[in-house]
């Protein structure tokens, strides 16, 4: 029976061409037949790493010092799901604001999806996965980079912006700050449920 993992296929030959049975090698070992029959059926976690490398010696099969990865884990790591944003500061996706500070920032507004390419919704851009500073993946949702601290959609100096793009973000952020004061004034003279 091949599980696809090399060392555990090596433990099982092994093993039968020594006429050992599942019983005598868990005895050896100081573990159940069970989880003996468990490891050969690919489940690496079900021994200790300890023990298997003391499994390998008592049929002669050399084990690695690291665990190795499964094929299940290789194969879900090759198709985890990935963060994407557009890089364009005015596309509709994805939102400006001023910070704490009286900076004006974009919020990158993220797609998680297992596709190597994607194309933005709201403008056609091809989305970034990766920060323009650093070539990190990005990992989190949100305005600066998890590895190397600076903004995923940088903004052109306010001295040098030709096509008006902070401009453009700053009426953006004054036309939500203005619905937001009134969608509150709203909320706030609404009057309370007649009993």
């Amino acid at each position: 029976m091949a599980t696809g993992i090399p060392v555990i296929d090596a433990l099982i030959a092994a093993r039968l061409a020594l006429s050992l049975s599942l019983r005598a090698v868990g005895r050896e070992l100081g573990v159940s037949a069970a989880a003996i029959h468990h490891l050969e059926s690919g489940n690496l976690a079900a021994i200790s790493w300890d023990k298997v490398q003391a499994y390998g010696a008592l049929v002669g099969v050399a084990i690695p010092e690291e665990r190795p990865e499964t094929p299940r884990a290789a194969r879900a790591r090759h198709v985890a799901l990935r963060l994407f944003y557009c890089p364009k500061p005015l596309c509709v996706r994805n939102h400006s604001y001023w910070d704490e500070r009286g900076e004006l920032r974009v919020l990158a507004m993220m797609v998680r999806t297992q596709r190597a390419e994607l194309k933005c919704s709201g403008c056609g851009e091809v989305m970034e996965s990766h920060c323009p500073h650093c070539d990190g993946q990005v990992v989190t949702s949100g305005t600066f980079c998890s590895s190397c601290g600076k903004e995923l959609i940088p903004l052109p100096p306010p001295d040098s912006d030709p096509l008006g793009i902070r401009a453009a973000l700053a009426a953006g952020c004054e036309e939500r700050s203005v619905i937001q004061q009134l969608l509150s004034r709203e909320t706030r003279e609404i009057p309370p449920p007649m009993e």
